[in-house]
């Protein structure tokens, strides 16, 4: 009889035990220590690329040492912080990027809320397009993208998590001991358009309690933007990122930018909008601009201004003089508007390539 009572209860307390075990995505969060993970704070060394500065289109990016590479998350806020310090990687320079790197640089990207800025200067520098950007890399960390499928409706269908995010589709894919591996999903671009993004979490250690990668692989456009080895990890740190004043009280950017001009002779005209200059040239019939930077906003603002300046005559050619992407992002606004662009032959079938991709 004791024996069928003892059995009873060893069966009673089996069943109460299964039925607290957490499944779908309450037990990745568990698995990954995300449960009751405020915040985080993790640094490492490794190497990243220079996204967009290819020398020779198409290429691979241009590589540099990442000498210190420090994140601190708050997930409650959301904000985050990237502090990181970079030097130069191949020797000879290839590519773009502000090579060569004579000395080390650092570089200090802040989100917190809607608001995003950058540190090192005088005061800190208003990011305010950067918030989309920066608000997705923090929910794209190991633990944050198991907080944001929670907090967003996610889906878990085999290993294969899946929510979106501001519109965007983000699958992240786990492991077999339900730990987020990858993480997916668009970004997207003034030049090439809509481009996959990838990050890779691997060889996870356990620091107090919370699982996390030692090694972290970003792709863009299927070639490496990042890859860190991770050696500290600080779960629930006291992260704390206040807006400074200057940010809080800045601007909003104007959906059509000021342009700025300059006559620097008879027909020649000097653009600055968004912070970036081109050129105009009038010939007899028609206007050459020379260069087609940043974006479209930029692009329409910067030929609206010109054929005020010069009217009755129209732009018929724009000259790009290399295809890194901060000075060909505003080159489709010129194609949709039937301008011919002068450029070096082995650009041509990349961006017609890039063209054709869609960019939402």
């Amino acid at each position: 009889m004791l024996r069928g009572i003892i059995a009873g209860i060893a069966i009673t307390m089996s069943i109460v035990g299964c039925t607290q075990q957490r499944t779908g995505i309450a037990a990745v969060a568990d698995a990954m220590g995300a449960t009751n993970l405020n915040s985080i704070e993790y640094s490492g060394s490794g190497e990243l690329f220079g996204f967009g500065q290819a020398y020779i289109p198409g290429e691979r990016w241009p590589r540099f040492i990442q000498r210190s590479y420090n994140v601190a998350v708050n997930y409650q806020t959301p904000a985050m912080r990237m502090n990181t310090v970079r030097s130069q990687g191949e020797f000879p320079p290839r590519g773009g990027a502000a090579q060569p790197v004579g000395a080390d640089q650092r570089t200090i990207q802040v989100v917190s809320g809607k608001y995003a800025w950058t540190e090192g200067g005088p005061q800190p520098n208003p990011n305010p397009n950067a918030v989309a950007d920066r608000l997705r890399q923090l929910w794209a960390t190991p633990h944050g993208v198991v907080k944001a499928a929670r907090a967003n409706d996610g889906k878990l269908e085999g290993n294969v998590v899946t929510f979106k995010l501001d519109g965007r589709e983000i699958k992240a894919t786990l492991n077999d001991q339900n730990l987020v591996q990858k993480v997916n999903f668009l970004g997207t671009n003034e030049v090439i358009g809509d481009f996959a993004d990838e990050i890779t979490y691997s060889d996870y250690a356990d620091f107090s309690g919370i699982k996390f990668p030692t090694h972290i692989v970003e792709t863009q456009a299927d070639f490496p933007i990042l890859d860190v080895k991770i050696n500290e990890v600080k779960p629930n740190a006291a992260v704390t990122l206040n807006v400074p004043e200057n940010v809080a009280q800045a601007p909003a950017p104007p959906a059509k930018p000021a342009v700025n001009v300059q006559k620097l002779a008879a027909g020649a005209l000097y653009l600055t909008a968004a912070g970036i200059s081109s050129w105009a040239v009038e010939f007899k019939d028609y206007v050459v601009a020379v260069e087609g930077p940043n974006g479209e906003a930029r692009s329409l603002a910067v030929n609206e201004e010109i054929q005020k300046r010069i009217p009755n005559k129209p732009i018929k050619y724009v000259v790009n003089t290399h295809a890194h992407y901060d000075h060909a992002g505003g080159l489709r606004t010129y194609v949709a508007q039937g301008i011919t662009v002068v450029t070096h032959e082995r650009n041509k079938p990349f961006f017609e390539t890039v063209w054709a991709s869609p960019r939402t």
